[in-house]
């Protein structure tokens, strides 16, 4: 701006108070003008200060050093990087109650909501087990997500251990900006299976031989699933009757069989219960069920000492009148074993079969 050349003039560029470069113009014509740069580096987002300082070391003598120094700010935005996610619902399994050894497809929705594609996108699959993860085969490769768009990738599982698992999901990318929405979990459960026989109850301790009894068995799916299953009832490891039951998860049914004895010689006999497995049931030990001992003895043999006498006889007139159902007469219980002919009653019927086999005794 001044009215003679000026010669060696030094342009010193700073960045934040940083000096990154000086240039010297050799000359510089009056009133004229020359354009210089400087590069500056790679900057963090934010704002920056640029300064510029024209002969520092005034070595050249100027009519006006007031405005040798300028400078400028500048925004440093972000660089647009790819921002991939995945939620807990972005989870899929191809079967969500697996059996036992059964193998399960885990799909995984994976998203890129950043302003860039993500390049190279890696996912890891693992489960839970016993308190660690378990990596589930090789890390899946996406070679690319457009920005806005996602992709589906799988893994499979072999189910094991029954009850609930964890399934865990990791997502990168190398053009990442935000890191904190690349882990999600999902719950699966392998069902358990498991029925089990819990109770079985001889309708009486002792039966007349030829006469009937009822058994009553308790079964109980303990398991997470609904199933359907055979009940068996034995005699002495003989199978007297059975039944295809269907039981939900942690429900409890009775089922009753008759005993008819008349085909048993008279004798001490075990009954046992027996909830046949199921496919996948792996706890077996609970599916047999042992009552004990029941007695055929002659009939009107109340109380199994190998006669009938005048005890079997008070003993059905003592509890004449009864039900098993109830009320009761005052004083009188129904004992099953009074009931011979298991009609759920003590009466007539009853009373005159102990009376006509009254002296009998047990050859």
């Amino acid at each position: 701006m001044g009215e003679v050349d000026a010669f060696d003039v030094s342009v010193e560029f700073f960045a934040d108070d940083t000096r990154i470069a000086t240039i010297v113009i050799p000359e510089i014509g009056s009133v004229g003008q020359i354009i210089v740069n400087a590069s500056w580096g790679d900057l963090p987002e934010g704002w920056h200060r640029a300064k510029f300082v024209i002969d520092g070391n005034n070595t050249i003598q100027e009519s006006d050093e007031t405005n040798n120094i300028a400078t400028r700010w500048l925004y440093v935005s972000p660089i647009a990087g790819s921002d991939i996610y995945l939620l807990e619902e972005d989870i899929v399994f191809s079967n969500t109650n697996p059996f036992p050894g059964e193998e399960v497809t885990i799909y995984a929705t994976v998203h890129n909501a950043g302003e860039a594609t993500a390049e190279g996108a890696t996912v890891w699959f693992y489960v839970d087990t016993n308190g660690s993860w378990l990596q589930l085969g090789s890390p899946v490769l996406i070679s690319s997500i457009p920005a806005g768009d996602s992709a589906i990738v799988s893994a499979t599982w072999v189910a094991s251990g029954a009850g609930s698992h964890i399934i865990k999901i990791v997502v990168d990318a190398p053009n990442e900006t935000n890191k904190n929405n690349n882990v999600a979990t999902r719950a699966i459960i392998v069902a358990k299976h498991d029925v089990a026989a819990v109770a079985l109850v001889a309708g009486k301790s002792i039966i007349s031989q030829g006469f009937c009894a009822n058994l009553t068995v308790t079964v109980e799916n303990k398991g997470d699933i609904s199933e359907v299953f055979t009940v068996v009832v034995y005699v002495n490891a003989q199978p007297i009757g059975l039944e295809v039951i269907t039981l939900q998860s942690k429900e409890r049914a009775d089922i009753c069989f008759t005993w008819n004895t008349s085909d048993y010689e008279k004798g001490n006999y075990t009954i046992s219960a027996y909830a046949e497995p199921v496919l996948g049931e792996t706890e077996t030990t609970d599916n047999t069920y042992n009552d004990g001992n029941v007695t055929i003895a002659m009939i009107g043999d109340i109380n199994g000492d190998g006669k009938v006498d005048e005890k079997d006889v008070y003993a059905v007139a003592r509890s004449y009148g009864t039900l098993i159902a109830g009320p009761n007469p005052e004083g009188r219980i129904y004992y099953p074993e009074r009931d011979i002919n298991d009609d759920g009653k003590i009466d007539e019927k009853d009373y005159f079969i102990v009376c006509k086999h009254y002296g009998e005794t047990d050859p």
